[in-house]
């Protein structure tokens, strides 16, 4: 708990200031999906290694864009600015597939925790292999499972990057994540 009272409002302001990199999307061929540029509410309420339970309170600015995925009914929020802006792609991997296991992906992942999201667990896992961290959320959908692959890059973008905080951040991006069905 004493983590989140420190990330939390750590995080609003560099929300507020609004540095780094913009992210880049890459939703598969054949899963249409849009963004949009509607503002979003969340908080992170984890830590990394843990298994936990997201939910959206804190206002996000508009900054943030929403991607919908019509295909799978689903969507989230993700900022365009800000030092913790990811850069993020969804892909999709099916039921069997040798990357994921128990529900995670397992392709060179140094941990995993499950974390939840209203009705939908997501498989957490992440690699730093030192050319900067690797982060995937692994949600199952039917017999398939959307995965959201979050980078950064370089390791260190400068020197009060933290990456306790940036995987804070990335909670947030996921605790705005709901069905549309």
């Amino acid at each position: 708990m004493a983590i989140r009272k420190t990330v939390v409002p750590a995080i609003a302001a560099l929300l507020l200031i609004g540095v780094g990199c913009a992210p880049t999307t890459s939703p598969s061929a054949d899963s249409p999906a849009q963004e949009t540029d509607a503002p979003a509410t969340s908080k992170p309420d984890s830590e990394a290694g843990a298994d936990a339970s997201l939910e959206t309170t804190v206002p996000l600015d508009d900054t943030w864009k929403t991607y919908v995925n019509k295909a799978l009914s689903f969507e989230f929020n993700w900022p365009t600015k800000g030092r913790y802006a990811p850069r993020w792609e969804v892909t999709f991997v099916s039921e069997g597939d040798a990357r994921i296991k128990d529900g995670c992906i397992v392709e060179g992942s140094a941990g995993t925790r499950h974390v939840t999201v209203g009705a939908s667990t997501f498989c957490h896992s992440w690699k730093d292999d030192g050319s900067g961290p690797t982060d995937w959320y692994a949600v199952k959908h039917d017999s398939r499972y959307a995965v959201i692959r979050f980078t950064k890059s370089p390791t260190v973008p400068d020197e009060g990057f933290s990456l306790e905080e940036y995987r804070a951040h990335l909670d947030q991006i996921i605790s705005t994540y709901k069905s549309t069905k």
